[in-house]
């Protein structure tokens, strides 16, 4: 039998059509008995670090106070902050100056800081930025320009505008 001729034959169809939606029914099975084996994968590893959660603050309470206990009683100084951090991450006080400007109150008190790094990598720079902003949850970086050194292979300088929040 030619392929034209089972095409034109009616009874290739009430063949075809029970066929064609079984193993659709079979794939949709299969794919959602594969989507809710990944669902209760990932409802019984909520559960499991929900309970951890419970465990820790209950072990350690004054972790819920974390931003409350990190923040110094003192005032927040730009040049202090970043001289420390600086000298942990080995850049010397010749390559960047830091400017900050007075408090100025809107809504809240709000004071503004600029950096100016010479030359730094992209490794020191990320760790040096990830670090300040962890410690410092009030405080945002608003601008940040890297210009690259000529002729180096990674050296940049940096300009980092900062705006740190008081409460």
């Amino acid at each position: 039998m030619d392929i034209r001729e089972a095409i034109h034959n009616r009874n290739f169809y009430f063949f075809l059509i029970p066929i064609l939606g079984a193993c659709w029914l079979v794939f949709s099975i299969a794919v959602s008995a594969s989507a809710a084996g990944t669902w209760m994968e990932e409802q019984t590893e909520w559960t499991m670090v929900r309970e951890r959660l419970h465990s820790i603050l209950e072990l350690d309470p004054s972790r819920r106070s974390y931003k409350e206990s990190n923040t110094n009683a003192k005032e927040f100084d730009y040049a202090n902050v970043i001289d420390a951090l600086a000298r942990s991450y080995g850049i010397p006080t010749t390559v960047y100056r830091v400017s900050s400007k007075p408090p100025i109150v809107k809504d809240k008190k709000i004071q503004t800081a600029d950096v100016t790094i010479d030359t730094i990598d992209i490794q020191k720079l990320s760790s040096f930025l990830t670090r300040i902003l962890t410690n410092w949850p009030d405080l945002n970086c608003d601008t940040l320009t890297l210009t690259k050194v000529a002729n180096t292979k990674d050296s940049w300088k940096v300009y980092l505008k900062f705006s740190y929040t008081y409460d």
